[in-house]
C-alpha cells in the first residue's frame, strides 16, 4: 500500500471489483473501503453535499426519506500496478416522482454524429483536442430548496461522523437521516442539475450554446480560431486552436469545482481511445475490449 494513501493498494493486475458494500467490509482490502469511505465522505462535507445528521423520528410522521447505498470501485492510477478504491454515497431515488420530488431529469448528452463531427472538425482545421473531467459533478449542483430530499445515512457514515464533531450525541440504537442540499447519483433531477450548473458557468466564459446538440458550446475567439465544447454528463471533451485556451478554461472551471485533464497524443473518452495524428484523428476500443475479455475470463489474456 503506498504510504499516505491508505485508499491505494497495489497488484500485479486488475483486482475484481465488488458488487455489494458489504462484500468490501469482507474483503482482505477492508481497511481501504473504510479509508475510501471517508475520503468520500470528507469529499461530501467540503462542497456541503448534506446537513448534518439527525434521528429520523424528530422529522414529521409523513416525511420521505429515500434509502442510500455505497457503491465500490476500483480505478486505475498512473501507476500501472496501483489501484484506488472508491465509493459512491448514492441515493436510490427509483420511486422519486417528478413534481413532487424532482421538477425536470432530462440532461443533454452529446449525440455520437457531433462527437465524430467535433473530431472531424479538429482534423480538418488543426485544432488540439484535450478533456476535462470534473470531479464529484452531481454534488457540486445545488438543488432547488422546494426539491431537496431527506435520506438515511448509514452506519459507517455515522461512525465517521462522529469524529469529525465530538459535541455530536450519537445513539447507535437510533436511525439517522441527512438533508441532500445537492444533486446526487441515484437522484433523478441530478443529471438535469448537473447540466443547467455547466450550462451556465459554459456561457459565462463566453460560449454559446448549439441549437442542433444543446450538448455543444462553441466560441469563436478572434484571432485564434473556434474553440469546441463536447459534454457528456462530468466529461467535457474540447477542441481548441491553442493550448493557453485549455488552460484558460480550466483555471475558470476551477473556480466551481474540481477537475484533471487529459491532454497529449492518446486520450481515452467514454470507453474510446482517441489517437491525434499530424493530419488525422483515429478511434478505436481496444483498451476497453482488453479488459472486458479479462473480466470474462478471469485471467490476463
Amino acid at each position: 500500500m503506498p504510504k499516505g494513501q491508505v485508499h491505494l493498494f497495489t497488484s500485479a493486475k486488475k483486482p475484481v471489483k465488488p458488487t455489494l458494500f458489504y462484500e468490501c467490509l469482507r474483503s482482505p482490502m477492508k481497511n481501504c473501503w473504510i479509508a475510501a469511505c471517508h475520503l468520500q465522505f470528507d469529499k461530501n462535507r467540503k462542497v456541503a453535499v448534506f446537513s448534518s445528521p439527525i434521528k429520523r423520528k424528530e422529522l414529521p410522521k409523513d416525511t420521505r426519506v429515500f434509502p442510500t447505498i455505497l457503491v465500490p470501485d476500483i480505478k486505475p492510477t498512473k501507476v500501472p500496478t496501483v489501484w484506488e478504491c472508491k465509493i459512491r454515497d448514492c441515493i436510490v431515488g427509483t420511486k422519486q416522482e417528478k413534481g413532487i420530488d424532482f421538477p425536470e431529469s432530462y440532461c443533454p448528452v452529446g449525440l455520437s454524429s457531433m462527437f465524430k463531427t467535433v473530431l472531424a472538425l479538429t482534423a480538418a482545421i488543426g485544432n488540439i483536442l484535450g478533456i476535462y473531467d470534473v470531479k464529484n459533478a452531481f454534488q457540486t449542483s445545488l438543488a432547488p430548496e422546494e426539491f431537496r430530499i431527506w435520506v438515511t445515512a448509514p452506519r459507517i457514515y455515522m461512525e465517521w461522523y462522529v469524529t469529525t464533531d465530538e459535541e455530536f450525541d450519537y445513539d447507535e440504537k437510533e436511525e439517522y437521516v441527512r438533508l441532500c442540499y445537492n444533486g446526487n447519483q441515484g437522484t433523478k433531477a441530478a443529471p438535469k442539475i448537473w447540466y443547467d450548473t455547466l450550462d451556465r458557468i459554459l456561457q459565462a466564459f463566453g460560449f454559446k450554446k448549439s441549437t442542433v446538440d444543446h450538448a455543444l458550446f462553441v466560441k469563436f475567439i478572434e484571432p485564434d480560431g473556434w474553440f469546441y465544447c463536447l459534454i457528456s454528463t462530468d466529461d467535457l471533451l474540447c477542441s481548441f486552436p491553442t493550448q493557453d485556451l485549455f488552460v484558460q478554461l480550466k483555471d475558470f472551471l476551477c473556480q466551481y469545482f474540481e477537475l484533471s485533464t487529459q491532454e497529449g497524443k492518446v486520450l481515452t473518452y467514454l470507453n474510446m481511445r482517441i489517437i491525434q495524428g499530424n493530419k488525422s484523428i483515429t478511434l478505436d476500443q481496444a483498451e476497453y475490449i482488453f479488459d472486458l475479455l479479462t473480466q470474462q475470463c478471469g485471467t490476463d489474456i
